[in-house]
């Protein structure tokens, strides 16, 4: 009893709690912090670790891609609810990377197949295929099967200057040695497991307390209306009302502009197609079969999705990697026994369907989806499949 009186070990314990609690919930994940965020509290990438560790969390249909797969899911969604388009940063950064549930996609699946179904969108940006391979196989051994997997590919995939180290992604950073951690409180007592964990909780609370420093320092500049940083102060950046670090929407900074030219990403394209790697190009045709493989064992049926890129953006492709990417995705069809859904010479896709040189806007996404629904309901019929919840 005298212990438990001990100001100092009541510290301490609390101090212990606080810091539990705060490895658990990584609360940075939610705030407007530019800097020091660790990669696993990127909105980018921190919605992987949250479905991995939904153990209940089981979507019949399961989408892997790029950011071609989430701008058009976030701009039918937008269109559905009669919404305006939202083009800022903190928008495309914490909406259109973080949502997982396309929406609109579902409600024309559900209303076709008449019935209710789950489908998790885990595109994440600037992803290649070796990414979706790693995704797949985390999601297969913590328990996840799904019915049928949509694999959006694109030259992209195979050619992607800026990801020179392919185990090296943020993905492969975030999942590469994930393991969840364990209930604290488990069949009506405390898990052991949970306490030989803590110390690593606590010891990542101070790997990264400069990053809370940082999120008390947004705090100060909000309520003094300040800049917080040296980059701000440059560019004249204030803390305008409401509070930003509460301020789930970022109102001061809403845009529903596009933030340039509808092809000013083209020169960061051309970046990443050229000079072609052929080392990098056939790494990503192989992890492309490594992840087939891994679905046709858990028997997931995998449908592959073709997409389109603008007439521009294809010009930028060396023509013999524009052959070898076609014939690629001809052996999946003809010899992995995979469903393709061809849009990238699709007649219904036009340039006008693009809001930049790459990403499709919501008449496009409609195309998209339009295409997938006809692609499941064919997948349903050939295999006598069932995706009822």
């Amino acid at each position: 009893m005298t212990l438990l009186r001990s100001a100092f070990l009541l510290t301490v314990v609390l101090v212990i709690i606080f810091d539990v609690l705060f490895a658990f919930f990584r609360p940075l994940r939610f705030f407007d912090v530019t800097e020091f965020i660790p990669l696993e509290q990127n909105p980018l990438v921190f919605k992987l670790r949250t479905f991995l560790d939904n153990r209940s969390y089981n979507p019949q249909i399961l989408m892997l891609g790029s950011s071609l797969i989430l701008f058009p899911s976030t701009r039918t969604d937008e269109e559905m609810d009669s919404k305006p388009h939202r083009y800022d940063s903190w928008y495309i950064r914490h909406r259109v990377s973080a949502d997982t549930v396309p929406r609109y996609f579902t409600k024309q699946l559900e209303g076709t197949l008449h019935t209710q179904l789950q489908i998790c969108n885990l595109g994440v940006q600037g992803s290649i295929v070796s990414d979706q391979m790693l995704i797949l196989r985390k999601a297969l051994e913590w328990g996840k099967k799904p019915k049928v997997v949509i694999l959006e590919l694109a030259p992209r995939s195979f050619l992607d200057n800026m990801h020179k180290q392919i185990r090296n992604t943020p993905v492969f950073q975030v999942l590469g040695d994930f393991a969840t951690a364990p209930p604290l409180w488990k069949e009506g007592r405390l898990n052991k497991e949970a306490l030989v964990t803590m110390p690593g909780l606590i010891s990542y609370f101070y790997r990264v307390k400069a990053d809370y420093r940082s999120l008390i320092c947004n705090i100060v500049a909000s309520a003094l209306n300040r800049p917080m940083n040296n980059w701000e102060a440059e560019n004249n950046i204030r803390r305008r009302k409401p509070i930003s670090l509460v301020n789930p929407e970022m109102e001061w900074q809403a845009s529903e502009k596009p933030l340039g030219p509808k092809y000013s990403d083209l020169s960061m394209y051309d970046t990443i197609y050229n000079p072609p790697d052929p080392v990098f190009f056939e790494a990503e045709k192989v992890d492309c079969l490594n992840l087939l493989a891994q679905a046709k064992s858990a028997g997931v049926n995998v449908i592959v999705v073709d997409m389109p890129i603008s007439s521009r953006n294809r010009l930028l492709l060396d023509k013999q990697y524009q052959v070898k990417y076609r014939q690629f995705i001809k052996y999946l069809e003809e010899n992995q026994l995979v469903s393709v859904v061809h849009l990238s010479d699709s007649p219904e896709i036009s340039d006008d369907d693009f809001e930049d040189s790459a990403h499709l806007n919501a008449s496009g996404g409609k195309k998209l989806f339009a295409a997938l629904v006809r692609a499941i309901q064919s997948c349903i019929a050939e295999r006598n499949l069932v995706l009822k919840p």
